[in-house]
C-alpha cells in the first residue's frame, strides 16, 4: 500500500477520534482545537488519494501564492539576452553559454539550439519538459482542492463524534453544556475551512500554475524564434507577449567574473523554473 494512503488514513481517523480520547475542551482554546481537528482531518482524508510528494510540495506552492517569485520573468529575460548573444556571434556561440545558465528549463532549450535541433524538435521536447515541470505543483493544488471538498464532511463527523463523547458527562450537566459549543463548532469550521480557506487557496494555486504554463509556452516560442534566427524585436514580442513585465532586471544566467565577456553583466538568482500543472 502507498505510504500516502496509510498516513492519510491514520491522520484522518486520528483527527476524528481525537475528541473521544483526548476529550472535548471547554476552555477558551476549544474553538482553535476544533478548527485544528477539522483542518488536519481534511488534509489526511485528501492525502489518501494523493502522493506524499503532493504534500511535500504544498508549502512551496503556498509560498508562491503569498509571495510572487518572478522565476518565469527571470527565465524570459535570460532568453532575450541569449537571443542577443546568438545575433552577435551566431547560434553556435550558445554552446559556450550553457554552463552559465542556472535555470534547468532554459539550459535544456539552449542546449537543443546549440546542438542543431530543428524548431519542431525543440518545441516537442520542451513542451514535454514543461508538462513534467508543471506536474508536481499541480498535484499539490489538487491535494488542497480535495481537502476543501472533504472539510465539511470531516466537520460533521467530528461534531457527531464530539457530541457522542460528551454524552458521558450526562451526570455533570454544567460540564456537558460547556463542552457542547465546541462539539457543534466542528461542523461550522468544516464549512469555513473548506469554502473560505482551502477552496480559495487551491483556486489561487491553479491560477498561478496556469500563468506558469503560459510563461513556459512563451519561452518555448522564444527558443524556436532564436533557432529560426528571427529579429530581436520579434523574439522579444514572442517572449513578452501578454506579459506586464519588462525585459529589464536580473535573469537566470550566471554572468559573473568566471563567465566569458558579454555586453550584459548582471547579478542573477540561482533558482530555476518550478511550474506545475493543475
Amino acid at each position: 500500500m502507498d505510504l500516502a494512503t496509510i498516513l492519510g488514513l491514520i491522520v484522518a481517523l486520528g483527527a476524528i477520534a481525537a475528541p473521544r480520547y483526548l476529550g472535548v475542551p471547554s476552555s477558551d482554546a476549544m474553538y482553535a482545537q476544533s478548527a485544528l481537528y477539522v483542518a488536519v482531518g481534511a488534509l489526511g482524508a485528501a492525502l489518501v488519494g494523493r502522493r506524499m510528494k503532493d504534500l511535500f510540495h504544498l508549502p512551496d506552492l503556498l509560498r508562491q501564492v503569498l509571495w510572487q517569485s518572478g522565476e518565469q520573468t527571470q527565465a524570459a529575460r535570460s532568453v532575450v539576452e541569449l537571443s542577443e548573444v546568438a545575433h552577435r556571434a551566431g547560434l553556435h556561440s550558445l554552446g559556450q553559454e550553457v554552463d552559465y545558465i542556472q535555470d534547468p528549463f532554459v539550459r535544456k532549450g539552449v542546449q537543443l539550439i546549440a546542438d542543431g535541433a530543428s524548431p519542431a524538435v525543440i518545441r516537442e521536447i520542451m513542451e514535454n519538459e514543461a508538462v513534467i515541470r508543471l506536474k508536481e505543483p499541480g498535484g499539490s493544488a489538487r491535494l488542497l482542492s480535495s481537502a476543501a471538498a472533504a472539510a465539511p464532511t470531516v466537520g460533521i463527523i467530528l461534531s457527531i463524534a464530539s457530541v457522542a463523547s460528551i454524552c458521558s458527562l450526562a451526570a455533570q450537566p454544567a460540564k456537558m453544556l460547556a463542552a457542547l459549543p465546541s462539539a457543534l463548532s466542528c461542523a461550522i469550521y468544516g464549512l469555513v475551512i473548506g469554502q473560505l480557506v482551502f477552496g480559495p487557496l487551491s483556486e489561487k494555486m491553479k491560477n498561478n500554475i496556469e500563468k506558469q504554463a503560459e510563461a513556459l509556452e512563451r519561452i518555448i516560442d522564444g527558443f524556436v524564434a532564436i533557432k529560426q534566427q528571427e529579429s530581436l524585436l520579434i523574439i522579444k514580442a514572442r517572449v513578452w507577449a501578454g506579459s506586464s513585465s519588462t525585459d529589464s532586471g536580473p535573469s537566470c544566467r550566471d554572468t559573473g567574473s568566471s563567465a566569458p565577456d558579454r555586453s550584459i553583466q548582471k547579478t542573477h538568482s540561482n533558482r530555476g523554473l518550478h511550474p506545475s500543472s493543475p
